[in-house]
């Protein structure tokens, strides 16, 4: 299963007079890997909300393989920042229930993948937070979607489960060839995972970095550099010039 595009044009985006997102213009390509950073209440997430069809745009347009965008489409599937599990149901059912179209056996395969077989029958209760967070990728992937948009799935982690994260999200994207757009405040944890990088500010789309280093990624010198180039347009002073000598 390949990965699809995903393309705004001119998105714009208000609840009553707030306005969250502002002629945004972008283009995912298929299979890409895409992070998108900046300011809480820049418009991150609801970007990716407006993707999904959870929210519609109030003006431009969403293009999905070229298509625009008027309904939930089952090909992209949504990773929130918390689990969202029924704690009623075990880890399989839970994974059942997220594409009712698969078979139990579609299931297991997706807890394998993410590291819970043999433990189908826990409740969501007794797995620790990280475990959480794998189950609910479960549930998203069983489905084999063709797009994951993932909305700060990993910011409650703690530390060492956080990069274990990172790298089951990086080697199910490379194995599924999906296109992934994540939504983070970690800026190492873009330049870890992502091909570009957007930046947002003020409801806008302010600068799209590509990362061009190879993988797995090592954090040297140029990891830093894009570190430091990202971090650029996201520290501003009070002038609204960019703070060249920000120090991570």
């Amino acid at each position: 299963m390949s990965g699809i595009s995903i393309q705004g044009k001119k998105v714009s985006k208000q609840f009553g007079d707030l306005k969250v997102l502002e002629g945004v213009d972008f283009r995912v390509e298929p299979g890409e890997f895409v992070a998108i950073v900046g300011r809480s209440g820049c418009g991150k997430s609801t970007l990716l909300r407006l993707i999904t069809y959870l929210e519609t745009v109030t003006d431009g347009e969403i293009l999905v393989d070229d298509k625009p965008v008027n309904a939930i489409n089952s090909d992209i599937r949504f990773v929130f920042q918390d689990p969202r599990l029924l704690m009623w149901k075990s880890a399989l059912r839970n994974v059942v229930l997220g594409s009712p179209g698969r078979s139990e056996e579609d299931a297991r395969k997706a807890l394998r993948r993410v590291g819970l077989e043999g433990r189908e029958k826990d409740w969501p209760g007794v797995l620790s937070g990280g475990q959480r967070q794998r189950l609910s990728l479960a549930r998203a992937l069983v489905g084999q979607p063709r797009a994951l948009l993932l909305d700060e799935p990993l910011g409650a982690l703690d530390a060492l489960t956080r990069i274990e994260m990172q790298r089951l999200i990086e080697r199910l994207w490379k194995e599924q060839n999906f296109t992934a757009i994540l939504v983070t405040h970690d800026v190492s944890e873009a330049v870890l995972l992502a091909d570009h990088v957007i930046v947002m500010d003020e409801h806008k789309i302010v600068k799209t970095i590509k990362i061009e280093l190879s993988r797995p990624r090592v954090r040297n010198n140029d990891f830093a550099y894009y570190e430091q180039e990202i971090l650029k347009y996201i520290m501003k002073n009070e002038t609204g010039k960019e703070e060249t000598d920000y120090v991570i």
